[in-house]
């Protein structure tokens, strides 16, 4: 059994079911400003970027001035809706609680800024589980770079062999293969385990088999 002393967890996709309120959100969005509704798995695929580059991917670069407004506007209208959408995936509250109970450091290197996903995380009361939380606005380079989860390392005193990075997206797996840490993929995630260049350390059958990897 592996017994890794520190816990890394993507949010969304990962600890959260966001993926139909991220999907109503673009919607609402794109049909907006641009007069087009993408298909679902074309804005889910580009979960575990930030904002502004899921943006870029589906209506191209924007201006500054034109990037804020709408991301205003998409914020706006997440905050309205978000509470009819948001669910906690099986098993996590009480995965936390129980690896909290042995000691572990336990951080979140999310994509979402700190405003939603602060949030999020309290609605579920699990916000004071971690350790760390971390959002873009904590590092230069987010997600899929190594940087944010060397950043929660340095700061929780953790080498990268007791680490294991959680998530769902690719992006999530590119970043804690490049700072060294143990991946772990959750079987929820819409990526195809055969058709992963790089592929996870684990693959979870459900949440609470992080207490009994092997």
């Amino acid at each position: 059994m592996k017994d890794y002393q520190c816990y890394l967890f993507d949010a969304d996709g990962t600890l959260m079911d966001t993926m139909d309120l991220i999907y109503q959100c673009f919607k609402n969005t794109t049909q907006h400003y641009v007069n087009k509704v993408f298909d679902r798995a074309t804005v889910l695929s580009y979960v575990g970027l930030p904002f502004l580059e899921q943006l870029e991917k589906l209506i191209g670069k924007q201006s500054d001035q034109k990037a804020e407004e709408i991301l205003k506007f998409h914020k706006e209208y997440q905050l309205s809706i978000y509470q009819n959408y948001l669910k906690l995936y099986p098993y996590v509250k009480d995965t936390l609680i129980e690896l909290k109970n042995k000691n572990k450091k336990l951080g979140v290197i999310s994509s979402r800024e700190h405003r939603t996903l602060d949030l999020f995380l309290k609605q579920f009361d699990i916000f004071h589980l971690f350790d760390i939380v971390l959002s873009p606005s904590d590092c230069a380079r987010p997600k899929p770079h190594p940087d944010p989860v060397l950043l929660a390392l340095q700061k929780l005193s953790i080498y990268p062999t007791e680490a294991l990075f959680v998530g769902d997206a690719v992006f999530d797996l590119d970043c804690g293969k490049a700072a060294g840490v143990d991946t772990a993929l959750v079987s929820w995630s819409h990526l195809i385990l055969d058709e992963l260049n790089n592929p996870p350390t684990w693959l979870l059958k459900n949440f609470h088999q992080l207490i009994t990897l092997e």
